[in-house]
């Protein structure tokens, strides 16, 4: 594995997935949204593991990760578990503890949104807002994009500004 897959991996045990859990999240069309989206909010919140992003009709989307996960399965299935030797820097975990809780917790769920969809909800309300430098421009253009979810958007708003409180203001990435 190189180094962006070891660190993906990291990333991913750090929220709480183990070697199972990844192999069935990459298994699954949703599971792989959902590492997109996670790594794409651990870019913003200050965790840069190599991975660029450009938008699709998902959200955020890197073809690089994408990429990677046929790797880290073939190297799973090669025996390969050289990343369990490492750990992530004291500051890329000071960075992912301010922002753990708005990728582990989804407090929509009880409005019926699931983990994905939440992850979803922020990454792309974050990659407006980034390229924009604007939160409320970010959250009118995934209005007007995720049609589906437009009722659930201002509250996902609410809760990025609690663990990004620049984003009120400007925000520049």
């Amino acid at each position: 594995m190189d180094k962006n897959e070891i660190s993906l991996l990291l990333l991913l045990r750090y929220f709480g997935y183990d070697e199972k859990s990844v192999i069935d999240m990459i298994d699954d069309f949703k599971g792989r949204l959902m590492i997109q989206k996670i790594v794409y909010i651990s870019l913003v919140g200050g965790v840069d593991i190599g991975y660029s992003f450009t938008w699709n009709k998902h959200g955020p989307d890197s073809s690089r990760l994408t990429r990677a996960y046929n790797k880290i399965l073939n190297s799973f299935m090669d025996g390969d578990r050289d990343y369990t030797e490492y750990e992530f820097w004291r500051s890329a975990r000071r960075s992912l503890n301010k922002i753990k809780p708005l990728i582990v917790d989804n407090p929509l769920e009880e409005k019926g949104i699931s983990k994905y969809e939440w992850l979803e909800i922020v990454s792309s309300i974050l990659f407006w807002s980034t390229l924009y430098n604007n939160i409320d421009y970010g959250v009118e253009k995934v209005k007007e994009l995720k049609l589906e979810y437009k009722d659930m958007i201002e509250p996902a708003k609410n809760e990025i500004v609690k663990y990004f409180p620049a984003m009120d203001q400007v925000l520049i990435v």
